[in-house]
């Protein structure tokens, strides 16, 4: 009978093990589980990264949503692929990724900044405003929150507070170069083309090889007359850099210059490099405006039509360049 006992005991103690080992197995396949999709969502996002910093926004944003869906919280994926959107173009999507990060955590100031500029490119300058500022009451010492803030407030009319926020970052960061570029553009919206070089070559003197500087100082020169010194300013930017906007600001200039055969070139280079679906229509908006002004010139008027008509399209509050800069200087929109 001992035995008995002894055997019956030793049986439940066996059995109690095994259960035990089951609820261990499970337990550790759960946890290897639960670290396969944290691991794989880490390898999407890593290769969203390499895409990204390449510029192919397309694979990135792919490479994002494959880490998502291994594991929705990477907050990292979605930030970032919230950046790919409003790269190509997608603002609303890019708001819908950033309204989630900020309803989880709004106590990161680069998911305020990230859809404040998504709103600025999607034309909504309010909301984007509103964005900055809570992005400065987060980040107080962040010199590009105040300069950002400052080109949304120059978009919106108010041209006496982009000046103070352009400002206010220098203060902050004296040796950044775009506020001064920024005070250039929003001088020579206001007709102040001494004060717009000056500033320009603050910023060019910090950054010569920025492309973006010269193009600027290509349309500033335009604007004020000074067209050699344009020209040599938008190639200088050409080599350096060959896109649209400046293909596009050269057009402008070629026409101030009476040159409608050599803008129609430049415009459809402008156009060539900004493909529909590649890039945010405002792109090809612009360079499909200059060609149309430019077939205007060369008396092509159903050409010209044509292009006016796909540019409003794409894009109904479309002018060109210099017109759009002028805005700057405008009566104050309501905020």
């Amino acid at each position: 009978m001992e035995f008995l006992r002894v055997a019956s005991g030793q049986l439940a103690k066996a059995r109690a093990t095994a259960s035990s080992a089951r609820l261990w197995r499970a337990a550790l396949l759960l946890v290897a589980l639960a670290g396969c999709a944290s691991f794989g969502s880490y390898i999407y996002y890593q290769k969203g990264v390499e895409n990204h910093s390449q510029g192919d926004s397309e694979q990135a944003i792919r490479d994002y949503t494959h880490a998502l869906n291994w594991d929705p919280d990477n907050w990292r994926a979605r930030s970032n692929r919230a950046v790919a959107y409003t790269d190509r173009g997608d603002y609303d999507l890019a708001i819908a990724d950033l309204d989630l990060l900020i309803s989880r955590d709004p106590s990161q100031p680069a998911f305020f900044a990230n859809r404040a500029r998504a709103q600025m490119l999607k034309g909504d300058t309010a909301r984007a405003i509103a964005d900055y500022s809570e992005t400065i009451r987060l980040s107080p010492r962040s010199a590009r929150a105040f300069n950002d803030r400052g080109l949304a407030y120059a978009r919106a009319g108010h041209s006496d507070r982009a000046r103070a926020d352009f400002e206010a970052a220098l203060r902050l960061r004296p040796s950044m170069s775009m506020p001064h570029n920024n005070l250039a553009l929003l001088d020579a919206a206001q007709n102040d083309f001494k004060a717009a070089e000056a500033e320009s070559a603050e910023a060019i003197d910090q950054e010569p090889e920025a492309a973006v500087y010269l193009r600027d100082r290509c349309l500033i020169r335009t604007m004020a007359g000074n067209f050699t010194a344009a020209m040599a300013d938008c190639s200088r930017a050409v080599e350096i850099a060959n896109e649209t906007s400046t293909h596009r600001i050269m057009g402008y200039l070629l026409l101030r210059m009476n040159r409608p055969d050599q803008a129609l070139a430049a415009f459809e280079t402008a156009f060539s490099l900004a493909p529909y679906g590649s890039e945010p229509p405002f792109n090809q908006a612009r360079a499909l405006y200059g060609r149309a002004l430019a077939e205007m010139a060369l008396q092509r008027k159903a050409d010209a039509d044509r292009d006016f008509t796909a540019a409003r399209r794409l894009d109904p509050t479309v002018t060109d360049d210099a017109s759009e800069l002028r805005r700057w200087a405008g009566p104050a929109q309501p905020i």
